[in-house]
């Protein structure tokens, strides 16, 4: 019978090595659903937390936002959008 070289420990961190990534993956969705499952009563997200989307969206990707009703507030040579809601 033909050994393979190797320790045990060696062998365990080698596999582990390998699948390290899916390894990542489970942890971190264990750790969320560990979290979110206990607040599956709480209020989610509403329909209008997403009106203010598209204006930050356009804030990150450095463009002017457009206004709503065109109100903005002057900050630093750019109008910001004044995000509220009637």
């Amino acid at each position: 019978m033909k050994r393979t070289g190797g320790s045990p420990a060696a062998r365990v961190s080698a596999g582990v090595a390998r699948h390290w990534p899916w390894l990542a993956v489970v942890a971190a969705l264990a750790l969320f659903l560990s979290v979110a499952l206990r607040q599956l009563d709480l209020p989610g997200f509403y329909y209008d937390e997403g009106f203010d989307l598209i204006p930050m969206l356009a804030l990150m990707r450095g463009e002017q936002p457009e206004l709503l009703r065109g109100i903005g507030l002057g900050v630093g040579g750019m109008t910001l959008p004044l995000m509220r809601m009637d």
